[in-house]
């Protein structure tokens, strides 16, 4: 398997695993990240943040596109009878999202005055390939 690894000035290389090299969750979570950022990118969306952690939740990446800050919440799974992962932010995990956003805003003076949005990045394992599926304002801030 190979790995992308994001480096400051957004180029990636890529790092083979041998055999025994299986990615643990958190650096699964990591590399989808680092692809969901990449596309964005290619979308000439820049990520400002990631990871950001706060005693709500944690938002995955904050982006912004014009007048506008992106919270994207990034969801990957293999093989599943549960369905599209897209699909797999509960409402809890929607609120804890939200509340976390308006954190992340409070505390930057930089962003309070931008419009947000909250999108979810979905990768799934079909067979020999990933599906992406972005769903551009997929939920609303619960208030």
């Amino acid at each position: 398997p190979l790995l992308l690894e994001a480096k400051p000035d957004r180029s990636c290389s890529v790092k083979t695993l041998d055999s025994a090299g299986a990615l643990d969750i958190r650096e699964t979570g990591q590399y989808w990240e680092t692809c969901a950022a990449r596309f964005l990118w290619t979308r000439k969306i820049p990520t400002v943040a990631t990871n950001i952690r706060s005693r709500f939740g944690e938002l995955d990446l904050v982006a912004i596109e014009g007048p506008t800050l992106i919270f994207v919440e990034v969801k990957y799974r293999a093989p599943s009878k549960f369905g599209p992962s897209a699909f797999a932010v509960t409402g809890r995990q929607q609120k804890r999202i939200a509340q976390t956003a308006a954190l992340f805003r409070s505390q930057r003076s930089e962003y309070c005055h931008l419009h947000c949005r909250f999108d979810i990045i979905g990768f799934d394992q079909l067979g020999g390939h990933v599906q992406m599926t972005w769903l551009k304002a997929a939920f609303s801030a619960i208030e």
